[in-house]
């Protein structure tokens, strides 16, 4: 699959075609370079973000980007994959991004601009030279005289007429339906001959004119466009005292989008709806709108329209809402009577599930004391469309909800872990799958300390401990991510970090040891830097060790963390605390998988549980 990248920034556009069907977007770092390399722009992340095609469909991912991607300025880090489309416009940094795929046979490589499309392609041959002719005034009857005819295939050669190589303009008034542009090059296309203005039989709000969605557009077909409506407007129907009860049911179905979108506050949303409702209906004198709540099992009044009391019958409303059934209700004078139907004084209703697909949200109801008010089928018919609405303005009202809490989660988790093992939260958050769970397996751990650093905070500023704890952590945190590793927990001025969790890996033994030593050598590059400054240094130990635990996440939904248990925890604990300042110390368990990597030194340790033989690393082979 072929896909065209446009690319902007700080006034500079190139256009990049790859073939390709997934795409990692970000910033060489010298060890990985990305398949989209953004590098002049220092917002960008090292891996900010993925596109994946699918099923013909561009999809986008943000891969916890640290200033993250807007697309249509909506940010949609933590939200999972995003669908675009030709005219969406990216944001990553300070860069702009349109993506937009090529049909089968393009070349593909890189321009610096886009290539101008020819008006009419070289594959469709022009048969004859069309010379147009100048449109002659209107007559006194505001009527064209006449159109310009095309010269007859048997005149005497001539000389050759310049031919039309772009379309001509279209002029306001374009032909009426039937005269459409010939296709075939056997025919000629005739002249548009200008026509005066007609007048705009729709009278409502101001027409726009229409816009190109993209450069690389094909030309528009020969049509005339009549009438467009601003669809951000809410739409001028009649609703006042002379529109009929159609048409103001019609109105007010039309415009509850609007309305929903409008109305940030629920309860006025609910009473504006119950407003409408019955000054749409003229056989409701009251009405109610009711929310079930699942927990207790009750119905909650949410608004409601009457003289004096709200008049409900709970007996009926829950009917609706166990059957999903809307129906219309009159009262049998000869059988029972319910206490609410007797003490309201009901005689006839309707009742409608506010439901959206499975969903049950609720009810809404209207009735009128008065025998001589007859409910209709349409007004059945058009109250379980309100419910409709209604519900599945609650559903999504639910999904933003559930995505907002989903996003607070995932945006805390993948804080402690390496862009890979984000991406791949980031897909079980999509696909809902991040729960609390576990496993049981052999993981490495590894434990790192900065020596002497409580004795050194003691003399030091609040502000300047955390100063201090920050520019330790962050080659440290660094070193840990690149090589696919997780953070457990903080301890103090110590970092749990663990590998194989939450994702299972075969290399995580080597990657510990790997990381261990990036670890030394960032601790090393911070303190000179410290020193330079005159402030406070220190160094770091680190033990390692490996062992089966129980890793996974625990909680609730809205408390996930990564947990690592066992007995492999405190032993990577115990090489820590035996390790000297700027020291590696390994266990037989971790050495035996790394021997032929690294260059160690034999060695024991003392600690609780009695002495430990141990490996001082030294460096890596080679």
């Amino acid at each position: 699959m072929k896909l065209r990248i446009l690319l902007a920034y700080q006034g500079v556009e190139t256009i990049r075609e790859l073939e390709t069907s997934k795409l990692l977007i970000g910033r060489a770092d010298g060890a990985q370079i990305p398949d989209l390399d953004l590098s002049p722009d220092p917002c960008v992340s090292r891996q900010h973000a993925q596109l994946l095609v699918r099923d013909g469909i561009i999809w986008l991912s943000d891969l916890g980007s640290r200033f993250g991607t807007q697309v249509n300025g909506r940010e949609i880090r933590a939200q999972g994959e995003w669908r675009l489309w030709p005219e969406d416009t990216i944001l990553m940094g300070e860069t702009t991004l349109r993506v937009a795929m090529l049909p089968e046979g393009s070349p593909a490589g890189i321009a610096s601009k886009p290539a101008p499309k020819p008006a009419i392609p070289a594959s469709k041959p022009v048969a004859k030279a069309v010379v147009p002719t100048p449109a002659k005034p209107f007559g006194s009857e505001g009527k064209p005289v006449a159109r310009a005819q095309s010269a007859a295939p048997a005149a005497p050669p001539a000389p050759a007429p310049e031919l039309i190589t772009e379309p001509l303009a279209k002029s306001p008034h374009a032909d009426p339906p039937g005269q459409l542009s010939p296709s075939s090059p056997e025919q000629a296309p005739r002249v548009p001959t200008p026509k005066p203005p007609m007048p705009n039989p729709y009278p409502g709000p101001t027409l726009l004119t229409p816009k190109p969605i993209l450069e690389s557009a094909a030309a528009a077909p020969d049509l005339r466009i009549l009438r467009m409506i601003d669809t951000n407007q809410r739409l001028a129907l009649s609703q006042g005292e002379a529109a009929s009860a159609s048409e103001r049911r019609l109105a007010m179905l039309l415009d509850l989008p609007m309305e929903f979108a409008a109305q940030t506050v629920q309860a006025q949303l609910f009473q504006t709806i119950m407003n409408r409702v019955v000054q749409a209906l003229p056989a409701a004198r009251r009405g109610a709108l009711l929310l079930r709540d699942p927990q207790q099992n009750a119905l909650l009044l949410k608004a409601y329209v009457s003289a004096d009391e709200p008049a409900v019958s709970e007996t009926l409303a829950r009917r609706a809402i166990d059957e999903k059934r809307g129906f219309i209700w009159r009262l049998n004078q000869s059988g029972d009577i319910s206490e609410s139907v007797r003490e309201f004084r009901m005689v006839s209703g309707m009742y409608a599930p506010l439901q959206w697909q499975d969903q049950v949200f609720g009810v809404i109801c209207v009735d009128s004391p008065v025998a001589t008010d007859p409910f209709q089928d349409g007004d059945l018919q058009f109250l379980i469309a309100i419910g409709q609405y209604a519900g599945l303005a609650l559903a999504q009202q639910e999904d933003r909800l559930e995505l907002r809490r989903s996003a607070n989660l995932v945006d805390r988790l993948l804080t402690n872990f390496s862009p890979k093992v984000r991406a791949m939260l980031l897909e079980q958050a999509r696909l809902g799958k991040l729960r609390p769970g576990g496993t049981k397996s052999e993981v490495t751990i590894l434990f790192c300390d900065i020596c002497g650093f409580t004795q050194c905070a003691a003399q030091m500023d609040a502000h300047d401990v955390v100063d201090m704890l920050n520019h330790y952590f962050e080659p440290l945190l660094g070193a840990i991510f690149r090589h696919d590793g997780s953070v457990d927990k903080f301890v103090g001025d110590g970092v749990l970090a663990v590998f194989g969790s939450p994702e299972a890996d075969s290399q995580q033994h080597q990657k510990a040891v790997r990381a261990a030593l990036a670890m030394q050598e960032g601790a090393a590059a911070t303190s000179r830097l410290r020193a330079l400054r005159h402030d406070p240094t220190c160094e770091v130990r680190i033990g390692i060790h490996c062992g089966e635990v129980f890793h996974g996440f625990v909680g609730v939904l809205d408390r996930l963390e990564l947990t690592v248990i066992g007995d492999a925890v405190n032993r990577a604990c115990r090489y820590c605390e035996a390790a000297g300042q700027g020291e590696v110390l390994l266990s037989p368990d971790v050495f035996q998988h790394v021997f032929n990597l690294i260059k160690a030194e034999k060695t024991a340790i003392q600690t609780k549980e009695g002495e430990l033989p141990a490996y001082r690393l030294k460096a890596l082979k080679g």
